[in-house]
């Protein structure tokens, strides 16, 4: 079974996720660029029960395209962002693909919110593009 580990920047907050991700993508959505400061963000879906997670986080929470909030998990001590948790997918914790110590045996199913992808940013123009969140 697979394991992956994590950790926030300043390590006050871990985890471990085990099993295989539900799914793997990254966002362009205008949210996650301005919560992240970057163009995109990669994360691996596992079901909430496959991660736990050691540490305080803090939580911000916005609304998605869907009308749905989009909940954000990060440490509160250095702000990385650790994991969100949309209510479109329940049952499914989205770890941060960026904060985890080895993430290169999970490849990127799709990217989601290409409508808002930035010009400059470079994607594998072979992983399906959607112009917003398709159906899961």
């Amino acid at each position: 079974m697979s394991s992956y580990k994590g950790s926030c920047l300043c390590g006050a907050v871990t985890y471990e996720a085990t099993g295989s991700p539900h799914i793997s993508l990254q966002c362009h959505c205008l949210d996650c660029q301005k919560a992240s400061g970057a163009a995109h963000i990669a994360f691996a879906a596992f079901a909430a029960t496959d991660v736990t997670i050691q540490g305080t986080l803090k939580s911000f929470t916005t609304r998605a395209d869907s009308g749905k909030p989009s909940e954000r998990l990060f440490c509160p001590e250095c702000g990385s962002w650790i994991a969100g948790r949309p209510a479109s997918a329940p049952g499914l914790i989205a770890l941060t693909m960026a904060t985890m110590e080895d993430s290169s045996d999970i490849p990127i199913q799709l990217r989601v919110y290409d409508k808002r992808r930035r010009s400059w940013d470079v994607v594998d123009p072979g992983i399906p593009a959607f112009p917003a969140m398709p159906p899961m």
